[in-house]
């Protein structure tokens, strides 16, 4: 009988020790796996919205109202991908134009403030490559060259968050308020909208 409780005695010295070392190892994998988690949502966030606006940017260029666009790229996917995730990241979106092809190298970092100093944050990169046009509408229609030949209507930007004025690709109020986000929309439209009317600088 002293046999078996000796034994038993061991046994739980042995369980002890065996939880003192796993219990830590099972929370700082279960903390990592949140942290991983966290890291793939924001970068699927991103790189969704990243391949949303170069698909939109790829659009206008058929319709050649893609100049103003392209040199605000980076600021429409920012824009855009705080508004999904409601935390400020540093993104830096490089579009380069490459003949008849737009590639886009996107660089961000994640925080990740892991305990004990192990690692603050990662750092991702994401490269996307479109052609300049796609073949279809936004809406995913497809278009059929004879109506891209014949196609002359124009094509205006408009701040949707605010200001009631439709602008062309030049105008002064697009440069002095290219933080903001714009969109490009056919002019018919916008005039008969009955919210904007001809900005007065570029028209």
């Amino acid at each position: 009988m002293n046999g078996l409780r000796n034994k038993l005695k061991e046994n739980k010295g042995y369980v002890i020790l065996e939880a003192a070392i796993l219990t830590p190892v099972f929370l700082f994998a279960v903390v990592l796996l949140v942290y991983i988690l966290q890291v793939l949502h924001f970068q699927e966030i991103i790189h969704f919205e990243a391949c949303r606006n170069l698909a939109e940017l790829s659009w206008e260029s058929q319709l050649g109202a893609a100049g103003f666009s392209e040199r605000m790229y980076e600021s429409k996917t920012c824009h855009d991908t705080h508004q999904k995730i409601r935390k400020e990241i540093d993104i830096d979106a490089d579009l380069k134009v490459d003949d008849d092809v737009y590639l886009v190298d996107i660089r961000y970092p994640v925080r990740l403030d892991l305990p004990f100093g192990l690692l603050n944050e990662i750092r991702i990169s994401d490269r996307l490559a479109s052609r300049k046009w796609n073949g279809a509408d936004l809406a995913g229609n497809e278009i059929p060259f004879s109506s891209m030949e014949t196609n002359d209507e124009e094509y205006v930007y408009v701040f949707p968050n605010y200001g009631e004025r439709y602008h062309h690709g030049n105008c002064f109020y697009l440069t002095r308020d290219a933080d903001h986000y714009f969109i490009c929309v056919p002019a018919g439209e916008a005039s008969s909208s009955g919210r904007y009317t001809p900005c007065a600088v570029c028209y």
